[in-house]
């Protein structure tokens, strides 16, 4: 069984990309690696496919101009953009401030598969604005609100699931464990000391919580501000695997 472990995101080593973006591999699991990505003010990466991944960008700050085939839309804080393969695309930071961005890619990403495309003479329609973000749709077993960001069919064309998850002040969640679902929590706004394993943690945004099966786990809120995060699910939550301890 594998262990439980916090990664601290900022001190992961740069990792070589094509796209020349300051990347950081969080993890790779089975069916899918996780990856953060740092755009400086006014960068852009190259357009590019994949054959074989699929690849989710979710914007954890900043705003941007996302390109997909001939579309090009504005993301921004809690965007998310699933691509399937074949899809060209590339993100240009426009704010003046860096945009930073987790890539989920399934399978595991293969630099190999990384196809660059020559987009120069490619004519894109006019950019549409950012979605406004939906408000958390449900509340959890386990207490935390939560908003799915995939639906059922890209749940079951990546075999994982996707959601934001918001733990309000002083609140404690239920701890549980999973038989069958692996989780990844990415802290996105929030610093305290958590309680994971029952013991007392310091948790920062930019934290990684890698929670492996049968491994009890819960977090506990002590500040007076909402403990935001994006938990990945592999394989796809189930109700039937949420075990209270």
């Amino acid at each position: 069984m594998k262990n439980p472990s916090i990664i601290n995101t900022y001190d992961l080593p740069l990792a070589a990309n094509v796209c020349n973006q300051e990347l950081r591999e969080i993890i790779a699991l089975a069916r899918v690696s996780v990856a953060h990505v740092i755009m400086q003010p006014q960068a852009i990466s190259l357009s590019h496919k994949h054959q074989k991944m699929r690849e989710i960008y979710y914007i954890l700050s900043g705003k941007g101009v996302f390109y997909k085939d001939n579309a090009r839309f504005e993301v921004e804080k809690w965007s998310q953009v699933v691509l399937p393969p074949g899809d060209i695309h590339k993100l240009e930071n426009i704010w003046e401030k860096t945009l930073e961005h987790l890539v989920f890619a399934i399978p595991p990403f293969d630099p190999a598969d990384v196809k660059p495309v020559d987009d120069e003479e490619t004519k894109y329609d006019e950019i549409i604005p950012a979605t406004p973000k939906q408000d958390p749709t449900f509340l959890a077993k386990d207490g935390w609100i939560v908003g799915e960001l995939l639906s059922k069919d890209e749940q079951t064309q990546t075999d994982i699931s996707l959601a934001e998850w918001y733990l309000p002040p002083h609140r404690k969640a239920k701890p549980h464990y999973h038989n069958i679902g692996e989780e990844l929590y990415y802290i996105v706004s929030w610093t305290g000391i958590g309680k994971i394993w029952d013991i007392d943690t310091s948790i920062k945004k930019g934290n990684a919580i890698y929670i492996p099966t049968d491994t009890v786990h819960s977090l506990e809120n002590d500040t007076w501000e909402n403990l935001e995060i994006v938990c990945l699910c592999t394989p796809p939550y189930q109700d039937d695997d949420f075990l209270i301890k």
